[in-house]
């Protein structure tokens, strides 16, 4: 009777645990996100190929990616995907077409309300991830969608400050890249508060947000809304780093900074992710450096009044909600990765934070944003698609004593993911490790599966080169 009473008990304890990240997760069933604007002029026609990828696991799946407020534009799209599979939607039609752009999909600036109804909403019939890939030459990146856990009603949006935005002339002198917070609705009636932390614009008629003023919105289902800097400013320091966005109901954000400058003068390239709400962020993070030349770049948000930052155990400064600051590799954080915390005593206050990483090859760059480590995240299995065949790097972490765990696609293959590899990061219970670059024969072009059979990890890819461009994505579940 003990032993029996014991079990129970055991399956009890299980199931709450494993619970919540069957509920709430980067692989979901449910997906809400809007496409930004990507400049036409750069890698002309810039913006695609543009890609929806999809990944199944143990069970096939029915996806239907729909745009709710605007049905007669845009038809459903329906695949079906075998288990354990992966599949691909070319969007890039709904972009540019013929020698012509098109007002179909992108949140540009169309109207003076500066609302669209361009609102993507993807559902499946059993888990999946899902994430939207611009695959151009000359400037790409991946945005990873979040499921549910993009969802929610408090944000606050972390933005690099190191690069302007590139300017081109030709062939469309007016369509210029700008960074830019992009919102969507998931219910009608949502009022969406916006409190920028410089001077801020929407819609195309010049209307203006001042800095540190809120402005209220209404938006309907799948209905969405751009805020960028005032002018479209391309200047690193009109940013609008740490700008409060919150809402009445559930909306998702994206953040894009099109055509980054890289501080070498030398490249440009977009970088932005789809961010996770305040009530999914940490206080503890690592963060694995990638292969730019000597300017990884990380960003520290803010959700609180007198925040500490620690990186690597040391107080760096103290900042208040809204307020970022900005770590750089290389320079005064010589190792492959670093610790950056909120905290240093599990007794002292709990006050969450953004970290968003700008990463890349050379001078090409791109951004995610990173999970934390204090909260139940990671990923047993972690499904991704190489689109190119240049090069190819992962930046992974593992808890301890599981890095002998991984295969890659069901096959133990410890000479691309050898344990040894994995530095146990002070502080943590967390190993990390960078594996690369891949030849295609090592991983092929297309589809790949990468798991786990102890435990949870976080794995980035980083795809392209140092001379045209760079995809950085982080692919773990929040």
């Amino acid at each position: 009777m003990y032993r029996i009473v014991n079990f129970v008990k055991l399956i009890i304890a299980f199931i709450i645990f494993a619970l919540p990240f069957q509920l709430k997760a980067q692989t979901d069933t449910d997906f809400w996100y809007v496409v930004p604007e990507i400049t036409v002029n750069h890698g002309y026609p810039g913006g695609i190929p543009a890609h929806l990828r999809f990944a199944t696991f143990n069970l096939p799946a029915t996806i239907t990616i729909s745009m709710p407020a605007n049905t007669a534009l845009f038809p459903d799209i329906v695949i079906t995907v075998a288990a354990n599979s992966t599949s691909s939607v070319d969007l890039s039609n709904w972009v540019f077409t013929a020698g012509a752009e098109q007002n179909k999909i992108e949140n540009k600036t169309l109207n003076a309300s500066g609302i669209n109804n361009f609102g993507i909403h993807i559902t499946s019939t059993s888990l999946i991830t899902a994430y939207y890939e611009i695959n151009n030459d000359w400037n790409t990146d991946i945005w990873a969608l979040k499921g549910k856990n993009a969802l929610g009603t408090d944000f606050y949006t972390p933005f690099q400050t190191h690069g302007a935005n590139g300017n081109y002339g030709s062939p469309d002198g007016t369509a210029q890249p700008y960074s830019a917070i992009d919102i969507v609705a998931t219910e009608n009636n949502t009022t969406v508060w916006v409190t920028p932390t410089k001077n801020a614009e929407y819609g195309n008629a010049g209307s203006t947000i001042a800095a540190g003023v809120t402005k209220s919105f209404t938006l309907q289902k799948g209905q969405t809304l751009s805020i960028f800097p005032q002018g479209k400013s391309q200047a690193a320091a009109n940013r609008l780093a740490g700008s409060h966005v919150t809402s009445n109901k559930p909306i998702a954000v994206s953040l894009k900074d099109d055509s980054i400058i890289h501080p070498s003068g030398g490249c440009r390239d977009v970088a932005g992710d789809e961010i996770v709400p305040t009530n999914i962020i940490g206080v503890e993070y690592i963060v694995n450096r990638t292969f730019l030349d000597n300017y990884d770049y990380v960003y520290v948000v803010a959700t609180q009044a007198s925040t500490p930052i620690y990186i690597d155990g040391v107080l760096a400064t103290t900042i208040n909600a809204g307020q970022q600051y900005q770590i750089q590799f290389l320079t005064t954080y010589p190792t492959s990765y670093m610790k950056i915390a909120s905290r240093q005593l599990v007794t002292d206050p709990y006050k969450p934070i953004y970290v968003f990483h700008i990463g890349g090859f050379g001078c090409e760059q791109g951004g995610a944003i990173v999970p934390p480590i204090d909260v139940c995240t990671g990923s047993t299995k972690v499904a991704f698609t190489r689109p190119k065949s240049s090069p190819f790097y992962l930046t992974m972490m593992v808890r301890d004593n599981a890095q002998d765990g991984f295969l890659v696609d069901g096959v133990v293959r410890n000479d691309l993911i050898p344990p040894a590899s994995f530095v146990l990061v002070p502080g943590t219970k967390w190993r990390v490790a960078r594996f690369g670059s891949f030849t295609t024969g090592q991983f092929a072009m297309g589809q790949h599966l990468i798991s786990n059979t102890k435990d949870i990890f976080h794995l980035g890819i980083v795809n392209g080169d140092a001379g045209t461009t760079c995809m950085y994505g982080y692919f773990s579940d929040f």
